[in-house]
């Protein structure tokens, strides 16, 4: 008898057993965090898959599957669900916010009226969407003229929804000279990280006479979702400690006529720090 007339009269040849195909807590984590449902679902640490042809094709198919479904929801259902801890759905609304620029065509910014510090919306910053962490940032430009000599300080009242492998995390700001930069903090020694209540954070520096113009927003590289509202940009004492972490002028490496035309087109004042939308005279101030 041949080896191959055994092999047929026992039954089917069954697959040749492979080593498990091990899929880590990183890979899964963007399957999981985004439902179509909004419901939050905890991430494995570890899942071991068999790696059998039948279910390694299987699982190939699941994961494509997966990776669409987690498109569509992100981008038609408009809830966010952070996979770690238990937190109210988000119903979102990405994109800029009114007055604001920054990173665009992107679902990682935008508006949302689940939670909010006060009124009715809060702006969001999340990680959830991407494969690989990138960096997010909102921001405005307004002119000097109102700032010069004095020390001021930006404040915003945020909230952590499980933010995790922070790069950055907060609010930042800039104050410009023609091709200098004057001062700089973006919270990246003390970044908001983890998950709790509302709470606030400020960065506080000078604006010389040299000061051109001041740049301001919310900058967001980590995993998971930063919500952020009731920015104030207000001139304090100097009895407030500057957060600086730039002590001297320092070249910023940009040609001083794009850094004059960015300011010239630029307003006095901020406008929509509450997120709450452009009021009939911020508008007005913007033409």
């Amino acid at each position: 008898m041949h080896a191959s007339d055994a092999t047929s009269r026992s039954g089917p040849r069954q697959p040749l057993a492979r080593p498990s195909l091990v899929v880590t807590r990183a890979s899964l984590l963007l399957l999981f965090s985004v439902r179509h449902d909004c419901a939050a679902t905890p991430v494995p640490e570890r899942v071991s898959v068999p790696s059998t042809t039948r279910a390694f094709s299987a699982m190939r198919s699941a994961i494509r599957q997966s990776l669409v479904a987690v498109v569509l929801a992100g981008t038609l259902s408009g809830c966010i669900a952070e996979s770690l801890i238990k937190q109210p759905e988000l119903s979102i609304i990405p994109g800029l916010p009114a007055g604001w620029s920054g990173t665009a065509a992107t679902s990682a910014i935008g508006t949302t009226v689940t939670e909010f510090k006060s009124g009715r919306t809060s702006a969001y910053l999340s990680g959830a969407f991407q494969l690989e962490l990138k960096s997010f940032t909102l921001v405005q430009y307004i002119k000097a003229d109102d700032y010069r000599g004095k020390r001021i300080q930006l404040s915003a009242w945020v909230k952590p929804r499980n933010v995790t492998n922070v790069v950055n995390s907060g609010i930042w700001m800039r104050v410009d000279g023609f091709s200098t930069t004057l001062g700089y903090d973006d919270m990246a020694q003390r970044p908001v990280g983890g998950y709790g209540d509302w709470r606030k954070v400020t960065v506080v520096m000078d604006v010389p006479q040299a000061a051109i113009g001041i740049a301001f927003g919310a900058l967001f590289q980590a995993s998971n979702t930063l919500l952020v509202d009731d920015m104030h940009l207000d001139i304090v004492g100097t009895d407030i400690v500057s957060t600086s972490r730039i002590v001297a002028p320092i070249s910023n490496g940009n040609d001083s006529t794009s850094t004059v035309a960015q300011y010239a087109s630029s307003p006095r004042a901020p406008v929509n720090l509450d997120f709450e939308g452009l009021t009939a005279s911020a508008v007005a101030m913007r033409r």
